[in-house]
């Protein structure tokens, strides 16, 4: 009979700590080690395991077996105590969710995961009964989602995000918000869904360093810093005007630069049909800002959000490090490569589909129509009539220094021209390539045709107006 432990958690790392003590004898007792050492390795190695039922805890310290099938749908908070170090691969049988700890289970992106059939995780026990998901694999093979709807989150003086079931979560109530709770690195999309006051501070700092008041379907995205700091890198309102003191608005040039304006005297039109009240003007440090309130029809609509310009899913992206990732890949906080060399983080990610929106493939880089590209004789996009139509809204104010227009989107309408054949288009390392191909794929009719669910991706960038998207130089959104 074997001396040697029969299962991998028992064996140590310390070599005088295991078995056989030196009182086997040689022979049989031998035979029987050497066996059971050989049974151990491959089974917690290399054997899959018999199957275990999910439950709150599943407690993998009595598998037998290194590849473990997980069945049934109930949620999974624990995966009990094993020693530090041993690690298990998991394949889920259905749709269950695995809910995120800080501690004692740790999800990528800090957020949980809703599993799918076919899904594999490698967990490694960290000791204490904590463990880390070190890999996930969806069965569909494109990496793991974080766009993962969580519970509700009422409102609340602290509003604790680390506790969120979801990287999107519905902020609920009216209580005034003065602190967030929210983990150094980790970013929360969050929806309001109803008016309620965010209040500036040295620990929640907001846009334009100025209290928000919220209005049902405002989305802030925030992001935790070291210290307890939480700021919010992106607000959006429901109207899809930018945010401002008391629903205001900082104004920008088209090259990105601040208006230094001191005084608005009048507001002389803005989009058709609208009437604009409330009117005042910030005029401390270096920061125009004008306070308004848009009544009928509304305040523009933001091109940015969905149904703007967008990029297909499966372009490839140059990130700040110098690698590529799939833009369908990239989340909230990442990296990308400005075409400048300027390193600028993901502060939103829009989704949508084209419905009846036809997809352009310019040197076989795929884009909706107006999306832009950076051409040697400035930007260009499938059709400058689009981009108008999206980024046209304006307002025309008087100041003391003169008349301004003020547009959303990161270029003018009037210096957008369309792409043609023959255009030059800047690409990696600073040349510019020849436009040899612009094909149109419609949604419905013709030969060429694309499915109206197909999805595209818009990247919001905090520091570059432009990146690169299979190695051509393309507008990040307004």
């Amino acid at each position: 009979m074997a001396d040697t432990d029969g299962t991998l958690r028992l064996w140590s790392t310390t070599a005088s700590n295991n078995k056989p003590s030196g009182s086997t004898s040689i022979g049989t007792g031998l035979d029987d080690n050497l066996r059971e050492i050989q049974k151990v390795v491959r089974q917690y190695l290399a054997a899959a395991a018999s199957d275990m039922a999910s439950s709150g805890t599943v407690d993998l310290s009595t598998a037998n077996g290194f590849f473990v099938n997980i069945t049934g749908t109930t949620s999974i908070t624990s995966f009990g105590t094993e020693n530090a170090g041993i690690h298990y691969l998991l394949k889920f049988a259905g749709s269950l969710t695995l809910t995120h700890n800080a501690t004692s289970l740790i999800l990528p992106g800090g957020v949980n995961i809703q599993t799918q059939a076919g899904d594999l995780a490698w967990m490694i026990s960290e000791g204490s009964g904590n463990w880390r998901c070190a890999f996930y694999q969806p069965a569909q093979g494109e990496g793991i989602r974080l766009g993962i709807n969580g519970a509700d989150v009422a409102s609340a003086a602290t509003l604790n995000l680390d506790t969120s079931t979801g990287l999107c979560v519905d902020v609920t109530g009216t209580t005034t918000i003065t602190a967030i709770t929210l983990g150094e690195g980790d970013t929360r999309v969050v929806r309001f869904t109803g008016a309620l006051t965010l209040t500036h501070g040295a620990s929640l700092v907001l846009p334009n360093a100025a209290n928000i008041t919220t209005v049902a379907g405002d989305y802030a995205i925030f992001r935790g810093y070291s210290g307890g700091v939480v700021r919010c890198v992106n607000y959006s309102p429901e109207t899809g005007a930018n945010v401002g003191a008391g629903g205001g608005q900082v104004f920008r040039d088209h090259a990105g630069r601040t208006l230094n304006f001191r005084t608005l005297t009048t507001v002389l039109s803005g989009p058709a049909g609208a009437a604009v009240s409330g009117i005042s003007a910030d005029t401390s440090g270096d920061t125009f800002r004008v306070v308004y309130t848009m009544t009928s029809p509304s305040a523009p609509s933001s091109p940015s959000g969905p149904g703007g310009s967008s990029l297909h899913p499966d372009s490839l992206i140059e990130m700040a490090d110098g690698k590529f990732e799939w833009l369908c890949d990239i989340r909230i906080g990442d990296k990308v490569k400005g075409v400048n060399g300027e390193m600028a983080e993901v502060l939103g990610i829009w989704r949508n589909v084209l419905n009846e929106r036809p997809l352009f493939y310019v040197n076989g880089v795929a884009v909706t129509a107006g999306h832009l590209f950076k051409t040697e004789s400035g930007w260009a996009c499938c059709s400058a009539e689009e981009y108008r139509k999206r980024y046209g809204d304006h307002y025309v104010l008087k100041t003391s220094r003169g008349y301004l227009d003020i547009h959303c989107g990161i270029v003018h309408p009037d210096e957008v021209r369309d792409l043609a054949l023959g255009d030059t288009i800047l690409v990696a390392g600073g040349k510019y390539v020849e436009v040899v191909t612009i094909e149109r794929f419609e949604t419905q009719g013709g030969d060429n045709k694309v499915p109206a669910a197909q999805e595209v991706i818009s990247l919001y960038l905090d520091n570059a107006k432009a990146y690169y998207c299979d190695g051509y130089a393309v507008s990040t959104i307004a």
